[in-house]
């Protein structure tokens, strides 16, 4: 992908692609070759300096996943400088000691926690044998009661 004025490939460097507020995205260099702070593509003016504009990270990251590190990856996000000798390897104070696992409770100390949980049976589809017609009677009493009052509970907390 290249720009649109310079036809040059989009890197990190002075080719680096900037988002113009228009949503047009035009590189670096072309933006601050101009004196005017207009796109040069659509001519729509903003009011910030060409080196404030967003940097397009989305082009980027397709340019990286397209070309990889062969033949545009390493312009896109260099490596980083090496360290300073005397940062490559800190002294012992500096260093971090190795982490210690959590300490686990003794089983004795283990706390019982208590939940409670409210089912509402509406109704099953599983048949019993062993059950007689009143038992039946009863249970789709109670489940119509349940769930007929369930609607009389809905209709007065949310039609007032």
């Amino acid at each position: 992908m290249d720009c649109d004025i310079c036809f040059e490939q989009y890197d990190t460097g002075v080719h680096t692609p900037k988002l113009v507020p228009c949503g047009h995205t035009v590189c670096q260099l072309c933006l601050q070759r101009s004196e005017k702070y207009e796109c040069p593509l659509c001519r729509s003016v903003f009011g910030v300096h060409p080196g404030h504009l967003p940097t397009n990270y989305t082009l980027l990251r397709i340019l990286e996943e397209r070309y990889g590190d062969d033949r545009i990856g390493k312009r896109l996000f260099p490596p980083p400088p090496p360290l300073a000798p005397e940062l490559q390897h800190p002294p012992p104070q500096l260093q971090r000691p190795p982490p210690v696992p959590p300490a686990q409770p003794p089983p004795s100390a283990a706390v019982a926690t208590e939940t409670t949980s409210t089912v509402i049976v509406v109704g099953s589809t599983r048949r019993r044998e062993s059950t007689s017609d009143n038992s039946k009677s009863a249970k789709i009493f109670v489940n119509m009661f349940v769930l007929f009052s369930l609607v009389i509970y809905l209709v007065i907390r949310y039609c007032r």
